[in-house]
């Protein structure tokens, strides 16, 4: 979480997303777990499929990308790895295929009211 706030950035590129929905950052996937189960940093979660990936309500076995908690090289992309683990990839695979899966961040006082999140069935919404 700290590196993703670090404020480093290449040239005007922003250092933070300030749109309404984006992609995840590592730390929303690493935190997605049972941390009170869960010891191992969301780069070794594949060592530990029980606790981890095992509790990680946002695991799907398919690669995600993630936004990049580094601004400053836009080739060192991260994304949550198919066993699990979060991974950099060092500019080598950023053409490769992988998951998005869009997040939006509710205020504490938006609640989930129905649906399931598919197209048949959104989520509804509404204010607490």
């Amino acid at each position: 979480y700290n590196m993703e706030r670090n404020n480093s950035g290449y040239g005007s590129n922003p250092t933070r997303w300030t749109g309404k929905i984006g992609i995840m950052y590592p730390s929303d996937y690493a935190y997605a777990a049972d941390l009170s189960q869960c010891t191992k940093t969301g780069y070794n979660y594949h060592t530990d499929t029980t606790n981890c990936t095992g509790t990680d309500w946002l695991f799907n076995s398919e690669k995600q990308w993630l936004m990049s908690p580094y601004s400053g090289i836009s080739l060192n992309a991260w994304y949550v790895y198919e066993a699990g683990c979060v991974y950099n990839d060092g500019g080598g695979l950023v053409v490769s295929e992988g998951g998005v899966r869009p997040l939006a961040v509710l205020k504490p006082n938006v609640i989930i009211t129905g649906g399931d999140g598919s197209s048949d069935n959104p989520y509804t919404l509404a204010i607490n």
